[in-house]
């Protein structure tokens, strides 16, 4: 593994196309990490790396912009965007429910540090968003494909304007409720039950929405957006790599169709 400072250098796609090339975590780890990733293990090619690097672009630009700001991520699964905003200079919490995951986060960060003889600041809590402390407000909170899980839906987008600092920001990277296909898509995968339990949770099954929602549940918290950007057409396959073309001879009025969207609201 190279130092912290020449992965930073680097870009996100290529800190995960590392840990996908290497098995290098304990066998049980290994295997949740395996599954965890199985799409992109079967092929992780330039279309979707592109785009999974896009997904997190505002994210470092504001932990970039401030000194080692209070990062928050919920929905951390294995912790590859959490562990990459530490080692951008932020100081971020990574919270989960699955402890699974949350085992996994915790060997990846190991293996960093003593791999690279340096701390990162870089902890992982196994809780709900619900659950979070709000004692200590975050100034960037991070939610990449977790927001449409996270439920009861009302109480979450209160408690998250509580979590984050006057002058910060939220920053989701979210599945498309706008696009029919994967709208259809996750019609035939979970019917119309949007909302169940899971883990002793209650648990938004594929529940996406679109932009405009989430700027108007958000807006009586006094978070205003920022930016949004809708991206991607394709799935994950190599026929992506030939026809990634489209999406950029798209026409604007096009786009808000498009498969994913990063929205940033901030604090007043």
């Amino acid at each position: 593994m190279q130092s912290l400072a020449d992965i930073r250098a680097g870009t996100i796609d290529q800190f995960l196309a590392w840990w996908l090339a290497n098995a290098v975590l304990p066998a049980a780890e290994q295997k949740t990490f395996d599954h965890y990733y199985r799409s992109y293990r079967r092929y992780f090619g330039p279309y979707v790396r592109g785009y999974y690097a896009r997904q997190s672009r505002e994210l470092i630009d504001l932990i970039r912009a401030r000194r080692a700001p209070r990062v928050l991520e919920v929905g951390c699964g294995c912790g590859t965007e959490s562990l990459w905003a530490a080692i951008q200079g932020g100081d971020v919490t990574g919270i989960d429910i699955d402890p699974e995951l949350q085992a996994v986060a915790k060997a990846r960060r190991a293996l960093i540090e003593r791999e690279t003889g340096e701390t990162l600041a870089c902890e992982f809590r196994r809780t709900s968003v619900l659950d979070a402390d709000e004692t200590k407000p975050f100034d960037i909170i991070f939610l990449e494909q977790s927001f449409h899980h996270l439920e009861p839906r009302a109480d979450v987008v209160a408690k998250l304007a509580r979590l984050v600092t006057p002058g910060g920001h939220v920053v989701f990277s979210e599945a498309n409720g706008w696009n029919p296909l994967l709208q259809a898509f996750l019609f035939k995968l979970r019917g119309t039950k949007t909302i169940i339990h899971h883990m002793g949770h209650t648990w938004g099954h594929e529940r996406i929405t679109v932009p405009s929602a989430v700027v108007r549940n958000f807006a009586p918290h006094k978070l205003a957006p920022v930016s949004l950007e809708y991206f991607r057409v394709f799935p994950n396959t190599p026929a992506a790599d030939r026809l990634g073309f489209v999406d950029r001879a798209m026409p604007s009025f096009v786009k808000p169709a498009f498969t994913h969207y990063n929205l940033v609201l901030q604090r007043r």
